[in-house]
């Protein structure tokens, strides 16, 4: 069978608690000397004594904080503490997809109208992020529906093509190319009224630090978007460089229909 090929744009820790946190509330079991000298009677309450010592060691395991594994030790506690799932970014073609498919499940139309690319925006005919926000609204199912299909169909790994990205995405009923295009960007978050969070596109991050020895450097200034005077650096608290792959087109769908619905809407509003 041939292979389909894209068309429309061209060819294609916690810390771990101390070992004697639990060493010092168990108590010390009584030599076998004194045992055999009391008898019967004595490993009657022996055999007692250890079962309300197991039970206070298991529930002082169990309140005692987890570093990763049970504290008494790890061949009788196999389980690891669970992971928090690390947020998806844009960094990379394939987490573009990932973070469109979480803002899908999670109801966020201002994060998925921000994975657009202007180009992409523009192409449709210039919508704003109220446009895009009314579609997701009146056609939600529609939305999250296309979020899980794109979340269980099978993701080719991203092939490249005159600047921009494709990621085929497809299974029985759904087939779709997904294009990326990369606008790197920054970001200063400053503790100011006026200026608190200043974002700007960035040529390719190659060109806008080296590497001096053992260290980087920026090569030219980061943009600040004209509001250059209302910055105290002293008032800095972070400064972001980052790759961010948007969303530039979409080819070919079949079974995804978020950009149909997205065109109603917007033709809909121009009446």
């Amino acid at each position: 069978m041939q292979r389909e090929r894209p068309s429309g744009l061209g060819s294609p820790t916690v810390s771990r608690p101390p070992h004697n946190a639990l060493a010092l509330a168990v108590p010390q079991r009584e030599s076998h000397g004194i045992l055999r000298r009391r008898g019967r009677n004595a490993r009657l309450v022996e055999g007692r004594n250890m079962r309300a010592i197991l039970g206070t060691a298991v529930l002082i395991a169990v309140a005692t904080p987890l570093g990763g594994c049970c504290t008494i030790a790890r061949s009788m506690c196999a389980i690891e503490a669970p992971k928090t799932p690390q947020a998806a970014t844009r960094d990379t073609p394939n987490g573009a997809v990932d973070f469109i498919i979480s803002a899908f499940r999670r109801k966020a139309p201002t994060e998925l109208y921000e994975s657009l690319h202007p180009d992409f925006i523009a192409k449709e005919g210039g919508f704003s992020a109220g446009d895009f926000a009314n579609a997701f609204n009146h056609f939600e199912a529609d939305f999250r529906a296309d979020g899980e299909v794109l979340a269980v169909a099978r993701r080719a790994a991203p092939r490249a093509k005159d600047g921009v990205m494709w990621v085929k995405i497809e299974d029985a009923q759904t087939s779709v190319w997904l294009v990326f295009k990369n606008r790197p960007g920054s970001r200063v978050l400053v503790d100011d009224d006026v200026a608190s969070e200043i974002r700007g596109a960035v040529p390719d991050l190659s060109e806008m630090v080296a590497v001096e020895g053992d260290g980087l450097r920026l090569t030219r200034p980061i943009p600040l978007q004209g509001q250059g005077d209302f910055v105290d650096p002293a008032h800095v608290r972070r400064v972001e460089l980052y790759q961010d792959w948007l969303l530039y087109a979409v080819v070919q769908p079949k079974n995804i229909r978020f950009v149909d619905r997205l065109r109603e809407e917007t033709k809909g509003a121009r009446r």
